[in-house]
């Protein structure tokens, strides 16, 4: 009786540890967002954002840009127009987007150097097995938000409806879901001890950021 309980306390120790370290990854990755819209600092090689350039300008993505928006095996994938791995789908299916819903060619410069920069974190502190794009237990799924002054979807309202003089907007919204063989090993030894207790939910961490510059700098 006392081995079940002992791994179980060591499961969720590994555990907690590790939703530490997912919860400070995702925060500091959209925190990264300042620096999509000012350029300042930039981690990103010249050559990274020709290629977003070139990509915003005639859809044909380089093979470096496909590694730094998706996990090798989901590249072709994230980038097809349509399918259950697809960016145009993801973005289709976000809330936060009025219809019709923007494709990943035609999002802004900022929001795809946002993506980059926010997955690279990610990836960076919790390392290359990271998979994306995806909604699935050790997934992280990094969309752009849409500017305060565009229109909205029905039921929700924006505080700033006309685009200020020389606005530049950067936003990015972040999930991951934890890698479920821990969690998984947690409720099998939970049901080893209860048959009939009920099996713990997984936990999800969403976080977003978004900022507005003008000619200026910073406006909120």
């Amino acid at each position: 009786m006392a081995l079940p309980v002992l791994l179980i306390l060591l499961s969720a120790v590994m555990y907690v540890a590790h939703l530490m370290s997912a919860r400070a990854a995702i925060v500091t990755a959209v925190n990264s967002v300042r620096i999509a819209a000012t350029r300042a600092n930039s981690p990103i090689s010249t050559e990274v954002f020709r290629e977003i350039e070139s990509f915003h300008a005639t859809g044909n993505a380089s093979q470096r840009l496909k590694s730094l928006l998706a996990s090798k095996d989901r590249e072709d994938a994230a980038f097809s127009t349509s399918g259950r791995d697809s960016y145009n789908d993801f973005l289709k299916d976000a809330s936060q987007f009025p219809a019709p819903a923007p494709e990943l060619m035609g999002l802004e410069k900022e929001d795809l150097i946002s993506m980059v920069y926010s997955i690279g974190i990610v990836r960076q502190s919790l390392g290359e097995h990271v998979k994306t794009p995806c909604q699935e237990p050790g997934c992280l799924l990094c969309l752009p938000i849409p500017p305060p002054w565009a229109d909205v979807s029905p039921g929700q309202t924006s505080t700033l409806t006309t685009k200020p003089a020389r606005a530049r907007f950067a936003g990015i919204r972040c999930e991951y879901i934890p890698d479920g063989f821990i969690f998984n090993m947690i409720n099998s030894l939970l049901r080893l001890l209860d048959p009939n207790g009920g099996d713990l939910s997984p936990i999800t961490f969403r976080q977003q950021r978004s900022v507005i510059f003008d000619g200026w700098g910073e406006q909120g």
